[in-house]
């Protein structure tokens, strides 16, 4: 895996954590015997691109694009969840090679377990310090009497919508106009 360097430069005890969540990553592998010569290839392809964007995600894989990237910010507090994180995507990659598998089904799930972790979707961390807010009250103009639910989900919408005026939002009940 080579690890893109444009935002690991800010975070270099991160990057030597990273270096070692790869190399043991890597030994997991050739413990389970899937280190054969073709998932060494396809493994040594893989992009791993340190992202300050994510919000929530701790990791994200793109099987396709044979990329994983990372939430830096989130990874950076808490680096004893790199590894899990790491081999969570690296699971996710070699279940849609080798059995094209997308998501967390049973492929992704045995491979979690053949390499040592629980097959866990989701991650624990605490995340409330990088979310943006998102409530109606933040769109002036906004009609404060919507349901809390949409009433966000028109918030982001028009936040989306940017200056694109009269953007409409679906509900199950019909439309309702954002217009401020």
């Amino acid at each position: 895996m080579k690890i893109e360097r444009g935002v690991s430069q800010r975070y270099p005890q991160f990057y030597g954590k990273l270096r070692e969540s790869i190399v043991t990553t890597h030994e997991r592998l050739i413990q389970a015997d899937l280190a054969t010569p073709d998932i060494k290839k396809y493994l040594y392809g893989v992009r791993v691109i340190l992202s300050e964007r994510l919000v929530s995600t701790a990791g994200k894989a793109k099987p396709t694009e044979s990329v994983i990237i990372l939430n830096v910010r989130l990874l950076a507090v808490r680096p004893d969840q790199l590894l899990r994180i790491l081999v969570h995507e690296v699971a996710h990659l070699l279940a849609f090679k080798l059995y094209g598998d997308r998501g967390h089904g049973q492929a992704w799930k045995q491979l979690m377990v053949t390499l040592g972790f629980e097959p866990c979707r989701c991650h624990s961390l605490d995340t409330s310090k990088y979310r943006r807010a998102r409530t109606g009250d933040q769109v002036s103009g906004l009609d404060k009497s919507l349901p809390v639910g949409l009433a966000q989900r028109a918030a982001t919408v028009y936040a989306v919508a940017g200056s694109r005026v009269g953007r409409r939002v679906g509900s199950r009940e019909g439309e309702i106009d954002v217009r401020s």
